[in-house]
């Protein structure tokens, strides 16, 4: 079977970054892991995939150049070789949101989601302070990486970013385009009015539309517009979606969860100028109390047999837990989960606690 990929191992760009393996594929471009052979990392080596993509890499890869902080994946060169452009990007040992979903937590707790959306707000700042305007925000452009039993989120893919302006305008011509485009589809849900409207009509505002439709999305579950071609209309029509926080089902939760939503709810006007910037965000986020102690991944244990409301988490060692320190459903025996512990006699106790389906530590080899 013949190598789809634009690159193959063992191949040198522009004799300084030896191409080590196919990473991952976006609407626009492909991403491999290369060496570094002058400063001996490894970094990810971005292409477009053909040249209409390519139009506005070399343009916006400078703009993403601009962007300094460690919320915002790094772009350190652009290089012209043999009549193929390449982004050379930090390379970011997590997996993107998306993925991390499905596969590791599908459903944060309020603590994990107002970590990340503090994070979130703070790289979007950065960018936003240097002029430029992510303009496709989706889970699949933030990167999740698990640091200290934390969880650490970056924003990806500013550059290429402008390319989805070109996208959204041949969308726009006719349904047929939009039924058929992952591009649309992935970016539909978290789009703000204006974009839909006219995709030239850009500014910061459609970020912070989006950074809201993401964080509502980790908060509740659902997407605020739902994933259809009937989300437009929806989006449109300037109702706000349903408070996020009556999907939260242990009440012990609740409260952080509406203090989130209460602040992201202004992401949601219809009119740009009424939206809050990301410096606006940052702040407010960043006088929220949410847990911030380092998780550890363990199996439930000794549930249901005759200990009431209570159980025991096994790990390392024994943790103790009452039902209502898990974030969503019912505790289960053998079910795995990741929690923070605090101090307790005879045994610590677990809380917060989420249900996982792998390790999060692990979510790197995801690739």
């Amino acid at each position: 079977m013949m190598d789809a990929h634009i690159l193959k191992a063992g191949v040198a760009i522009q004799d300084r970054y030896d191409v080590i393996q196919y990473l991952d594929a976006g609407g626009m471009q492909e991403v491999f892991i290369a060496k570094d052979r002058i400063l001996g990392r490894l970094v990810a080596l971005k292409t477009p995939k053909n040249s209409s993509a390519a139009k506005r890499f070399e343009q916006s890869a400078s703009m993403s150049a601009r962007i300094n902080n460690p919320y915002v994946a790094r772009t350190f060169d652009y290089i012209l070789y043999d009549d193929k452009q390449f982004l050379v990007e930090e390379l970011v040992d997590g997996v993107n949101l998306d993925v991390f979903l499905k596969g590791f937590i599908p459903r944060l707790d309020p603590h994990q989601v107002c970590q990340i959306a503090q994070q979130f707000a703070r790289g979007l700042r950065a960018s936003h302070h240097v002029g430029v305007i992510h303009r496709d925000l989706k889970p699949n452009n933030l990167l999740v990486q698990v640091v200290q039993g934390r969880l650490n989120v970056k924003i990806t893919d500013f550059g290429i970013a402008k390319l989805t302006e070109e996208v959204l305008a041949e969308a726009a011509k006719n349904q047929q385009t939009i039924q058929n485009s992952s591009t649309m589809f992935g970016a539909l849900p978290f789009m703000s009015p204006e974009l839909i409207d006219n995709p030239k009509a850009v500014s910061e505002a459609v970020d912070i539309w989006s950074f809201g439709s993401i964080i509502y999305y980790l908060l509740s579950g659902a997407f605020p517009f739902g994933d259809k071609l009937s989300a437009i209309a929806k989006i449109m029509s300037g109702v706000l979606p349903p408070d996020p926080d009556a999907s939260v089902q242990n009440s012990q939760f609740k409260p952080l969860a509406k203090e989130i939503w209460e602040i992201i709810k202004p992401c949601f006007s219809q009119d740009p100028k009424n939206r809050p910037n990301a410096s606006a965000l940052a702040t407010q986020l960043a006088d929220v109390c949410y847990c911030t102690l380092p998780r550890f991944q363990g199996v439930v244990d000794k549930f249901g047999e005759g200990n009431g409301e209570f159980g025991y988490i096994t790990s390392a060692s024994y943790t103790f837990f009452h039902r209502a320190s898990l974030s969503t459903g019912e505790p289960e025996k053998g079910q795995k989960v990741y929690f923070s512990t605090h101090l307790g006699r005879p045994h610590p106790r677990a809380h917060p606690i989420v249900p996982i389906l792998a390790d999060p530590e692990t979510a790197r080899l995801a690739k």
